[in-house]
């Protein structure tokens, strides 16, 4: 059993290594295009990974064939599921594909199966979502990672699944920063355009003067992830300034805002980072017991003790880079992913 998943392990690394060359040089097709320097960064991250499931002793036992509703704000679940399906014995996976995108995951299906063809057969679609459900009838084990609409019918499949709902991620700058901490602050924000549950929204601060320092750290990180093709300045603006009131001051850029308050507001606005400046800890503790069932991730720059449901505690700029032994959630991991 060892040796077979180990000769699996090592196909599936061929495969996304070639996969990783390709888009590289601009020969994988997407309907999005996505920030480069990030994305790649990523991959070799997952490849990396590899290694945390080639050591493994034992593997979890999982179902034939699983069926996965992606979401639309991030490309990279399928990285962070495949090989843990390998491991698991799976043989056959459908990704039901956002609206947003299919091109850049039918490119990935046909890299993926001329090497793993034989071994694990990967399909998917753009789907409606009442034919999505039908067809995940056929299979054994549902995933799913979206909004609440979704979840209540997730719900009401009643099948053997794992639904990974809306979250975000905030972070807590406890020293008075320098333009290092700025700039990894500020690749946590931008990534995947502050989309994604790991994308930091939030900054909060007890330092009142890193206004113009963060500002222009911030101007230039937005140079080096650009927005992705889809993004529509209009939408962040419209959300920014209809919540004027509630902010001491508000950035402009040129594809991104930064925003200062003295309370955290309710802001969703895409590349989009809203800075809270504190007087206490308490306000911070305040905050995470309020949200803490929404918290995916907290970035700090120094250890502290709060208590969380967060599934990810990091320094400033890794939030995106999940630990190997990571399942979307507290609690959940390799050996418990398919008890429900």
């Amino acid at each position: 059993m060892r040796g077979d998943v180990l000769l699996l392990l090592d196909k599936y690394r061929l495969a996304l290594s070639d996969f990783l060359e390709r888009f590289k040089v601009g020969k994988i097709k997407s309907d999005v295009q996505y920030q480069q320097n990030l994305l790649v960064s990523l991959i070799e991250h997952y490849l990396l990974c590899l290694d945390f499931y080639e050591k493994l002793e034992n593997y979890p036992s999982g179902p034939k064939n699983v069926f996965v509703f992606l979401p639309g704000n991030v490309p990279v679940i399928p990285f962070q599921l495949l090989p843990f399906l390998l491991i698991s014995g799976v043989r056959e996976v459908f990704f039901k594909y956002p609206r947003r995108e299919s091109s850049f995951y039918v490119n990935l299906s046909q890299v993926l199966n001329s090497y793993l063809g034989n071994f694990l057969r990967m399909e998917g679609g753009y789907l409606e979502h009442s034919i999505a459900f039908e067809r995940a009838k056929n299979y054994r084990f549902v995933i799913g990672f979206g909004g609440e609409s979704l979840q209540k019918v997730f719900e009401a499949l009643e099948m053997p699944g794992r639904f990974f709902g809306p979250k975000f991620s905030v972070g807590i700058l406890q020293g008075k920063g320098d333009k290092g901490v700025f700039e990894r602050v500020a690749w946590d924000n931008l990534a995947f355009d502050t989309k994604g549950c790991l994308s930091l929204r939030v900054l909060f601060t007890f330092n009142k003067r890193l206004r113009d320092e963060l500002w222009h750290v911030v101007e230039e990180v937005a140079k080096i992830l650009p927005p992705e093709s889809d993004f529509h300045f209009d939408e962040s603006e419209y959300e920014v300034y209809k919540n004027f009131k509630f902010f001491d001051e508000i950035r402009r850029g040129n594809n991104f805002f930064v925003v200062f308050s003295k309370n955290f507001v309710e802001l969703s606005a895409p590349r989009t980072l809203q800075v809270v400046e504190v007087s206490s800890i308490g306000e911070i503790e305040e905050f995470i017991r309020r949200y803490n069932l929404y918290l995916q991730g907290i970035a700090s720059d120094s250890p502290f003790l709060f208590q969380s449901d967060a599934s990810i505690i990091s320094e400033f700029g890794k939030l995106q880079f999940t630990p190997c032994n990571w399942f979307f959630e507290k609690g959940v991991n390799y050996r418990n992913f398919w008890e429900v």
